[in-house]
């Protein structure tokens, strides 16, 4: 059965899997679906079936129908393109309840596994053209290409064994995919061969939204959550004066001299 052919949902009721599209020319945010299918394969392996089913029942309507629960990995192709609501609904679905070092295993366990898979399987031969930091960062922008489809990145070398990465334009950001960048980082560069890797998330676009709430809003207003498949608040305007730099999720990366 394809993605794009019948489904049942929960109650058995008969309905149309749209097509997602495979273009990344789209203005809706989209991620590959290379790495959300390794990731749910990943969560169904070392969780269970019914777990992985739990979190597609959690999932709203909306959501539910770019998957089908019927077919292995949720039917996800991986060179598709999907809605990065997706997979930030996913996420948001098997982390509720989680204390922040559960959720922190969790993401990191399960995304070493997605990349893992990437390195070596299809993108290898892409990967193996960038087994130094010096390239990674050279070749930062054609890196996140490959799993987004909005995000301007650049790079920089510190010293032999330090680099930055900073993302701008990110209109697909959800808090969750950008934790997940802490690990997807770190394990770029083992794959390197970097020993003792370790990334610091020091600034995060949520930063100058927060500051610009703060400024809108008394002090005593509550920031709710953001909820499965719910869309995040539209990123506030830079206060005049502000550094545009700030509006930016940048990553310190450092490892072991050689």
């Amino acid at each position: 059965m394809s993605l794009a052919g019948c489904g049942c949902n929960n109650g058995g009721v008969v309905r149309e899997l749209p097509a997602p599209s495979s273009s990344r020319s789209g203005k809706t945010p989209a991620i590959k679906g290379l790495v959300v299918m390794e990731f749910v394969k990943w969560y169904e392996k070392t969780r269970g079936r019914e777990a992985a089913l739990r979190a597609y029942r959690s999932l709203p309507v909306e959501l539910q129908v770019h998957l089908d629960p019927q077919r292995d990995n949720f039917g996800l192709l991986a060179s598709t393109w999907y809605p990065v609501t997706v997979a930030t609904g996913v996420l948001e679905t098997i982390t509720l309840g989680l204390d922040h070092d559960e959720r922190a295993v969790l993401l990191r366990d399960g995304i070493h596994h997605a990349l893992g898979s990437t390195l070596t399987g299809v993108y290898r031969v892409l990967f193996q053209t960038l087994v130094t930091p010096e390239r990674h960062a050279r070749y930062a922008q054609k890196i996140w290409n490959q799993y987004y489809n909005t995000g301007s990145v650049t790079a920089e070398m510190r010293d032999e064994c330090h680099s930055e990465q900073v993302v701008t334009d990110w209109e697909g950001h959800h808090p969750l995919l950008c934790e997940l960048s802490l690990s997807s980082l770190t394990v770029f560069h083992e794959h390197m061969g970097c020993k003792n890797v370790l990334v610091r998330r020091t600034s995060c676009v949520l930063d100058s939204r927060m500051s610009a709430a703060r400024l809108r809003r008394p002090s005593s207003t509550k920031i709710r959550a953001v909820r499965a498949g719910e869309q995040a608040a539209a990123p506030a305007p830079a206060a005049p004066g502000s550094d545009p730099r700030l509006a930016a999720c940048r990553f310190l990366i450092q490892w072991d001299p050689r």
